[in-house]
């Protein structure tokens, strides 16, 4: 049961090109499906959660909404609509195989919220496993881009990156692994009340290799969850021997593992996966400046526009040679160009819908030390999202995100309802 619970999460999560299912959410649907029918069991008890429908709610209304500006502008642009019908269906198959996830909504009080973490921190590590193998052995990233649009696996550049069984191996997934470093922590705290293993240790370190190849966004995530940590442990002192522990694994690691690979793949390694990742160091040693080549095209990306631009948008998501509107990827420019400002902050409301039960559960605590560390920890993933908006389109709109907030959403508010009359419509 276990590996099944994975395996579907890590199609849903990654939803990556499939033969025949057309893609791996499709066939999570055809396996769970075969699953209830063999086991009796019912699919749609989560659909009655209230936490669940105001999200859907939220987004057909989100979708709806998006398909004004290209009406009143009459530039009937509705490519921008795709991504919303993609996180739609997503969103469906996630809650229709919940109840393997997550069990059914009345089962494993108190446990729901470190399953789904658990889950997402186990998929990205497989993910991780997954880029190492393809990196180190060229039949490994063969199989890895026969599931991979063409698109997708010709930009592997020079081998080092598109090595993820991901739909979007490159932004997308950078982002969601900076949500997983956030995740991570809090299931440590949760779990170690920070006595920290060996066993997390290498997870981590995991996580860290498999953002190498997925983007420096993740790396975002790594540093504001490694000050979470310091915030988490306030008041509760490592152990001696745990940080040492701790330490010495990185230390090993660290040392030996680039030596155990073969001579041509530790060349690329050094040569070019380890001066793409830390770019922005190699840059400080040699110019003494942090920039990097995607920092100063980000910087290019943010530019003047009129007042009305600002306030209506110009309903125009593409160019007519398919290429981003006015070619600037930036998550807050592309909507304000797009929707205006009050579109933005639209997508910005639905974005709450995935954050307001929470974070009225956890103000609901009073003052334990739980409940406020989970304040803290909802706040601080919505803080990342507008982080990461900067840079790309996420608040309200990245499906692996929404997945992401989805699945702990739904398996926190779980743990603290006892009144189902209340949980249920």
């Amino acid at each position: 049961m276990g590996f099944f619970r994975l395996l579907l999460a890590f199609l849903i999560i990654f939803n990556f090109p499939v033969p025949v299912a057309y893609n791996s959410a499709a066939a999570a649907f055809l396996l769970a499906t075969t699953y209830y029918v063999i086991n009796d069991r019912n699919p749609l008890p989560y659909f009655r959660l209230t936490y669940i429908l105001y999200i859907l709610a939220g987004l057909v209304f989100i979708t709806l909404a998006s398909a004004i500006p290209a009406v009143l502008h009459f530039t009937f642009d509705f490519s921008i609509l795709k991504a919303f019908a993609l996180q739609l269906f997503l969103m469906l198959v996630l809650v229709y195989c919940m109840p393997v996830l997550l069990g059914d909504p009345w089962e494993n009080a108190g446990a729901g919220f470190d399953t789904a973490a658990t889950l997402l921190v186990s998929v990205f590590t497989v993910q991780s496993v997954i880029q190492v193998l393809a990196f180190i052995f060229p039949p490994v990233a063969d199989m890895v881009h026969f599931f991979q649009k063409e698109s997708v696996a010709g930009k592997d550049y020079g081998g080092i990156r598109a090595l993820a069984l991901s739909g979007n191996p490159f932004f997308d997934l950078s982002a969601a692994y900076a949500v997983c470093y956030i995740v991570f922590v809090k299931l440590a705290v949760n779990r170690a009340r920070m006595a920290i293993q060996v066993t997390d240790v290498i997870f981590f370190l995991l996580l860290i290799v498999g953002t190498f190849f997925a983007g420096r966004t993740g790396f975002i995530g790594l540093g504001i969850a490694l000050l979470t940590m310091a915030v988490y442990a306030r008041g509760t002192p490592f152990k001696v021997f745990s940080f040492l522990k701790v330490f010495f694994v990185c230390l090993v690691l660290v040392w030996t593992l680039p030596w155990l690979l073969p001579a041509d793949t530790r060349d690329l390694l050094f040569d070019k996966l380890l001066p793409f990742a830390f770019e922005f160091l190699y840059s400080y040693l040699e110019q003494g400046s942090v920039a990097t080549a995607s920092t100063d095209v980000l910087s290019t990306m943010y530019f003047p526009i009129g007042i009305n631009t600002f306030l209506f948008g110009d309903g125009r998501y593409l160019m007519a040679d398919g290429s981003y509107y006015l070619y600037t990827d930036a998550g807050y420019m592309r909507h304000i160009l797009y929707y205006g400002i009050f579109g933005q902050l639209l997508l910005v409301g639905y974005q709450l819908l995935f954050f307001l039960k929470p974070l009225l559960i956890s103000l609901g605590g009073g003052f334990e030390k739980r409940p406020r560390n989970d304040l803290f920890f909802w706040m601080v993933l919505l803080a990342v999202l507008f982080v990461l908006h900067y840079k790309g389109e996420v608040v309200g709109f990245m499906p692996v995100i929404a997945l992401m907030l989805l699945l702990l959403g739904t398996g926190y508010v779980k743990d603290k309802y006892e009144a189902w009359s209340i949980f249920y419509t």
